[in-house]
């Protein structure tokens, strides 16, 4: 009886967790900036606790000191760095043509497009005044592009103002949120269900913090390393890959992107050869860094679960809800893990051997 009572707990507890996370998914444009705060305030919130108990500094304060931090660091970054990107990505549309071009040659499929491209400027140049109401609608587009753009930042800016608020508001009153839940739990095994949630608040919040501060490293590892093995827009390319390795096995993408732009790039074969190699050993080694150093001394060994476990996880997180599904799919394995580990495990080895 206590293991059918273990079981269906644990089953209503799981069914309820999805019921929640189907109506968030629903909700999610509306619930956004709330959910995205929550997240952060919860990430955050070993800093706030740690200042709070050993600098006795009030939970305000420390929070305000984080968000000033964090926009001073976007500010130096945006400053500092976003020259750089912007001037890569411009010369990566710009070179996008003849990027086709050239695997339009090696994949036998005839035709280029930059090459249409140049026989209608060469029919424009001939016949100019078929040129006006070509700028005509141009200049349509171009208002509505405006128009669309300023709507997009307005949203943006929104955005940020609410995510800043709700950051602060769910730092400050976590504790208080927490004691408001935990009155709800029944009496008799309030202390069990604790335990459980704080080993799977521990494991989800190990498994956030160490992702953002692994994608941080990967990303200045990749950029230094594919920045000597002249990768053409090196920075773009390990930045992005740097956030694709926030989710396992996801950043492979942003590798394969830059074997094909690095081998589209160079005009010899032997040359294809060692425009393949360089950037796969800088991966290899960043990848070698994460898998086997990173990661294990950041999540401190609370993240116990098989390759193949994480793999299926994440390919099945990303088929249901697409990448937060592939990002929150590890911390739902391992709260089941949790869960069966300390609650049905144990009861199901008593009732074995009572039977």
């Amino acid at each position: 009886m206590e293991l059918r009572r273990s079981f269906f707990a644990v089953l209503a507890g799981f069914l309820a967790l999805f019921a929640i996370v189907a109506i968030i998914w629903v909700l999610r444009g509306l619930l956004s900036p709330v959910l995205v705060g929550l997240l952060f305030a919860y990430i955050a919130n070993p800093v706030v606790n740690w200042t709070e108990r050993c600098w006795r500094w009030p939970r305000l304060v420390t929070v305000l000191l984080v968000v000033v931090m964090i926009m001073a660091i976007i500010l130096a970054a945006a400053v500092w760095l976003a020259p750089l990107a912007i001037t890569q990505i411009s010369q990566l549309f710009e070179m996008l043509p003849d990027y086709i071009d050239r695997l339009s040659r090696v994949l036998h499929t005839g035709g280029g497009l930059s090459e249409e491209v140049r026989e209608r400027l060469s029919e424009a140049a001939e016949n100019p005044e078929r040129l006006v109401p070509v700028l005509l609608s141009g200049a349509a587009r171009g208002v509505g592009i405006f128009a669309t753009a300023l709507g997009r930042l307005t949203y943006v800016g929104i955005y940020i103002t609410l995510l800043v608020v709700f950051f602060i508001a769910f730092s400050v009153r976590l504790p208080q949120i927490k004691a408001w839940c935990r009155q709800f739990l029944p009496h008799s095994h309030r202390e069990e269900v604790l335990t459980t949630v704080q080993k799977i608040s521990d494991a989800a919040g190990v498994f956030l913090r160490a992702r953002l501060i692994i994608a941080g490293i990967v990303g200045v590892l990749l950029s230094v390393g594919w920045a000597f093995a002249d990768v053409p827009y090196w920075f773009v390319f390990a930045m992005a890959t740097a956030v694709l390795n926030i989710v396992p096995y996801a950043s492979v993408v942003g590798w394969l992107a830059v074997l094909l732009i690095n081998g589209l790039s160079v005009d010899s074969l032997g040359e294809v050869f060692y425009a393949l190699l360089w950037p796969t050993v800088v991966y290899t080694v960043v990848q070698f860094l994460d898998g086997w150093v990173l990661s294990p001394w950041l999540e401190g060994g609370l993240l116990r679960i098989h390759p193949v476990v994480v793999l299926f996880a994440v390919l099945a997180g990303g088929a249901v809800a697409g990448v937060l599904g592939m990002l929150m799919a590890i911390p739902l394995v391992a709260a089941w893990q949790i869960c069966f580990t300390d609650v049905i495990k144990p009861r199901l080895i008593d009732w074995a051997g009572e039977h």
